[in-house]
């Protein structure tokens, strides 16, 4: 275990977790209720209390397709930064309210709340690692960018 890094509104994406898996890309959302994701099908129950906040508030809008596009910013900055780096780029949904009261049914893309990602990804340390060199490397590109 190599441990991770959290870049924050620095790369292409918003939130890159950088770790010996891979890179893994948050679209974290603030919202709370129910939310249901069926595939790539999102839909958020209405609630008069939302109503209120839709005025402060970002849509639910498709999550998945918005973390999809994240990824391929990301891949694409990959390719231009470090061309011979081989690294899985994972897309994660990340639900930060505790009150966020998920249903989800064979999601395209992981979706989980933030209390479960610590878990999420030690399961995904059992995977192949990215070589040690290659972690410098994106560690390096992504400090530098970061500067």
């Amino acid at each position: 275990n190599h441990g991770y890094q959290l870049y924050s509104y620095v790369l292409p994406a918003d939130h890159v977790i950088v770790g010996s898996p891979g890179l893994f890309v948050l679209e974290a959302k603030p919202h709370d209720g129910n939310i249901s994701c069926r595939g790539d099908k999102w839909h958020r129950a209405f609630n008069w209390r939302h109503l209120l906040r839709m005025l402060s508030q970002e849509s639910l809008g498709n999550p998945t397709k918005q973390v999809n596009k994240e990824v391929d910013q990301t891949r694409r900055f990959l390719t231009e930064h470090l061309p011979d780096a081989n690294v899985p780029i994972l897309p994660l949904v990340v639900f930060v309210n505790p009150n966020a009261h998920l249903e989800v049914t064979k999601p395209t893309v992981p979706v989980l709340h933030l209390g479960d990602l610590k878990a999420y990804l030690r399961r995904a340390e059992h995977g192949e690692a990215i070589p040690a060199q290659t972690l410098q490397a994106l560690l390096t590109a992504f400090n530098e960018h970061q500067n």
